[in-house]
């Protein structure tokens, strides 16, 4: 048996059913994207980025840190002035 957790607004609080659908609602509370199928860059852009996802990324962010300098401009911040976190 499942165990439900009621709030302590109990009965006028209803219970989350998965997979019902209000009409007229869009749903999203089921990881579900609002618009249409993926683009045709996504797709592989996903499997190019699962190649990599057992990696645990830099704590240094060394290419965000440059990449923020070159957009604000190197002369008015070095990667070493920007704090990431």
């Amino acid at each position: 048996m499942i165990a439900v957790f009621r709030p302590p607004n109990g009965p006028d609080c209803p219970i989350y059913t998965p997979g019902k659908t209000v009409p007229g609602a869009i749903k999203i509370a089921s990881n579900e994207k609002v618009h249409g199928p993926l683009s045709e860059r996504a797709g592989p852009a996903i499997d190019k980025a699962a190649d990599n996802i057992n990696r645990i990324p830099t704590l240094e962010y060394v290419e965000l840190k440059d990449g923020l300098a070159k957009h604000i401009g190197r002369r008015a911040f070095a990667p070493r002035h920007i704090s990431v976190g």
